[in-house]
Parts: structure tokens; sequence; C-alpha cells
């Protein structure tokens, strides 16, 4: 292994670091060592972690050691460590969803995803920082405002801002989070790292504490699209013990196996909508969107503009029927105690309660007018480009954001693209293509149709190959 790699060694992909293991150039105990030396210097200050299980980590990092040199590793994933956000249920591990209700639930079952990474050799490092039972973007939870690496005064979004930190700071090699409006896709666009929210169904809800019951996605944050990838592979497909209201039966792709075949976009298509998406984007993160779709079609891409109709439905849409299906699962406990619920997570919570029968069903119809709309343009192009956030991160605490030289909402502007994908269950990927003027990471957003996973993660992986990004170190 070259000086570099070791002096990089916290930053490299989780499929660097795998390949690496496997030729038994680095162990399993070298990179969990790292992984907690960092941790034990930034997670403090930064409200990443919300525990961290050091003593099973050096535990599980000898015994994949040992399983290894006998007999190589077993997954991409073995002998690598990874997070979870603290909305993932642990056996015997504090689950605390972000939440005083919670700050002593110790389950006694792992979430379906937990287990699989688990079977795949992965090293749990520990929980990471989520907003409030996962519902606003801030990140804040009973345990503290968490921070983005690239400037502790900027936002690193939510409600996964724990696990994004966690990767763009070497803290972790890959980190479960969770989506239910923007919730990966924001913090790993504001932190500078890779997500994905993969289609509805494809990742099983089993032991993850839920926010909306229709809108509710797992998925991974990680370094690169082909780390994604990985993590899909061991983690999607059918469950038994999934409660989602339209699990996937099928067979899943072979998510790694078909990116690696992928070296451009000859034949590609890829749409550019031309309302909403780009109607309130701010100027820099404008330019740098389309220089990176300007780059895709240097990859053989073509691109075709799109007039999404309906689109401005969504911010209201999406809205009604997440703060609905919320304050049902909440009911409760809101009915009990709501002086233990944050503020603003309280005010979103009776929003759902007092929302008529006539107004919830009023928006399950325009979301199915919305499909309609979204799946007859995104059949005409392999992916569609987008904007991840209208804005890079914003001051925390904020409460109007500038952009095109008007005062904007933060928490509106936040969520404004990233809202579409949770409410109809289709793909979203974001990866990082570019730095504005203050030094703050901007995000792609690609997306598909439902089911169509796969295509976005080549075009993603196509884009990457051929303009990596800086990484913080």
């Amino acid at each position: 292994m070259s000086e570099a790699t070791k002096a990089g060694l916290a930053m490299l992909t989780m499929a660097q670091a795998s390949a690496l293991v496997g030729k038994k150039e680095i162990s399993p105990v070298e990179l969990t060592e790292e992984c907690l030396s960092r941790i034990k210097d930034k997670s403090e200050d930064l409200v990443c972690y919300v525990t961290v299980l050091e003593e099973q980590a050096r535990k599980d990092a000898k015994k994949a050691e040992s399983e290894i040199a006998a007999a190589g590793q077993k997954s991409p994933l073995h002998g690598i460590p990874f997070a979870l956000k603290d909305i993932y249920c642990t056996k015997g591990v504090l689950t605390s969803a972000g939440s005083p209700f919670f700050s002593d639930y110790y389950p006694d079952f792992d979430s379906t995803v937990g287990r699989r990474l688990a079977a795949a050799g992965g090293i749990l490092l520990g929980k990471t920082n989520t907003s409030e039972w996962a519902l606003t973007i801030s990140s804040r939870s009973y345990f503290g405002q968490s921070r983005n690496p690239w400037n502790p005064e900027r936002a690193p979004g939510g409600s996964s801002g724990g696990s994004a930190i966690a990767v763009a700071a070497g803290m972790a090699y890959m980190a479960m989070g969770s989506d239910t409006g923007c919730s990966i896709r924001l913090p790993a666009a504001f932190c500078g790292v890779a997500g994905f929210k993969p289609s509805y169904g494809l990742i099983s809800l089993y032991g993850i504490v839920p926010l909306s019951y229709s809108m509710d996605h797992p998925g991974p944050i990680a370094r690169s699209v082909m780390d994604l990838a990985l993590t899909m592979d061991l983690i999607s497909g059918f469950d038994p013990l999934d409660p989602c209201a339209d699990r996937f039966a099928g067979q899943p792709a072979q998510f790694a196996a078909e990116l690696a075949k992928t070296r451009d976009l000859k034949g590609k298509v890829i749409g550019v909508p031309s309302n909403f998406f780009f109607d309130r984007t701010d100027t820099e993160v404008e330019e740098l969107v389309l220089k990176a779709i300007d780059k895709l079609k240097a990859l053989g891409a073509k691109a075709e503009y799109l007039e999404i109709p309906y689109m401005d439905w969504m911010p209201e849409v999406s809205s009604k029927i997440l703060f609905a299906e919320a304050a049902h699962f909440h009911k409760e406990r809101l009915a009990e105690r709501p002086e233990l619920f944050g503020e603003v997570e309280r005010q979103r919570l009776e929003r759902g309660t007092a929302e008529t029968a006539v107004e919830l069903v009023d928006a399950l119809r325009k979301r199915e007018i919305i499909r309609r709309a979204w799946e007859e343009a995104a059949a005409k192009v392999d992916a569609v480009a987008v904007p991840t956030t209208p804005v890079a991160a914003f001051k925390l605490g904020c409460d109007t954001v500038m952009a095109k030289g008007i005062a904007e909402p933060c928490a509106d502007m936040a969520v404004r693209h990233c809202r579409m994908g949770t409410t109809l269950g289709v793909p979203g990927l974001t990866v990082p293509v570019g730095i504005n003027s203050e030094g703050l990471p901007v995000g792609m957003m690609l997306m598909s149709n439902r089911y169509r996973d796969l295509e976005v993660l080549k075009v993603g992986w196509a884009y990457e190959q051929a303009n990596p990004f800086e990484r913080l170190l």
C-alpha cells in the first residue's frame, strides 16, 4: 500500500478499502481504528454519532480479520466499518430516533437492513444523529445539533445528517439513512457525498422507526456511486417481515456488476426539466449543475428538455400526506405527552392531525395525477437531471436564504426538489458536482421511473468516473 493511500486511509471509498482488505494489504482492524480515531477527534464537535460501539467494533474487526485470513471476503462489506442512522433498530443498542420518548429504548431485535449488513461481515461502528423522529431537515435531536463538516456554521441537512457527516468526514465508509422527503439526498448534497434513495419497496422497512407509511425509503450514503451499488446488492430484495404497503417481490438487479460494465453514456438520453426544478434555483447552483449535464453529454448522452405538468402541486401534496401519516403514528404520544416533542416537530404533527379526510383524499388524488405526468415524461429518457437542492448549505438556524436575488424560506428550499421522489416512490441519486464560491458542495440529482434504479446509478457512475470529486481530508 502506498504512503498516499495510508495518509488518506479514512477517506478511501468503500470499494477501495474493500479491495485492499481482500488483497490483505490492510486489515479490518486498521480500518476500524482509523474510523474510531476520527470519531474521537470529530464526532463531538460535529454531533455526528449518538452511540459509538467502540468495544464491539474492535471485536468484530478482529473476527473479520480472522475470517478473511482463513477464507477470504464473503462480501465487499466484509471487514468494512459502517454506521446506521439512529432510527434503525439494533438489538441491545440504544435506538432513540432522536427523541426523549425513546431515550431508553433498547430493542430486542435488529432491522432487516442491519441484519443483512451484519451477515455480510460489516463492522457496525454505531448510530448516527438524526432529526427528532426524522421529521425535519435540521438533524437536531435530543442529543444536539449536527454541523456540516465543510463549515460547522452551516447546516448539514437532514434528517440523515449524522450519516452524511460520518461519510464526509471519514468516520465511516458507508452509512445508512432514510428519506421521506429529502433526508438522504439533502444531507448528502450539503455534505459533498453520494446518496441514493431507491424505489419505494425495494429495501425492507422492517425494524426502522416509521415517519410516513407510504413515503419512507431506506437507503445508503457513501463516497462513491459504486459504494452505493455494492450496498444495494446486500440490502435490497424481498423480506416477508417488510411492512411496506407495496414491497418489491421480484429479483433485484446486480447493481455493482452492471455498473462495472458502464464506461460511457452513448445512446443515453438525459431529461432536463424546463419547469419547476430550475425556477427558484440559486444561480451558482444552476451553473454547476448545467455544467455537469454538459459533462454527461460529453460522455455520449443526448439532452432533451422536458415540460412536466403539475410539479407546482408537489410541495403541498407531499406535506399533507407526510404530516397526516406521521400524525397517525404519533397520535398517542401527541395526545399524552405533547411537551416532549420539539416545537417544530409538534407543529407539524398538529398540522397533520388537523387535516380532514377530504383534504387528505384530495392530496392522494393529486398525487396520482402528478404520478402519471411524471411517468409519461420520464419514460422518454434514461434519467432526469436536476439540482438536488436549489441552494447549497445555508447557515444553521436560518429563516431565509437568497436565490437569484430573492429571499426564500430555508426549509422550503431544502426540500423543494427532493419531495417528488419520495411522494411518487421513484429512485433518486445525488452526486457532488462542484464547489460554490463559499466553498460549499453542490449536488446533482438523477431520477427516473420506479424500479429503474439501475439506470439512475449507471448515469451517476459514468459521471463520477469521468469527474472525480475532491473530498474533505
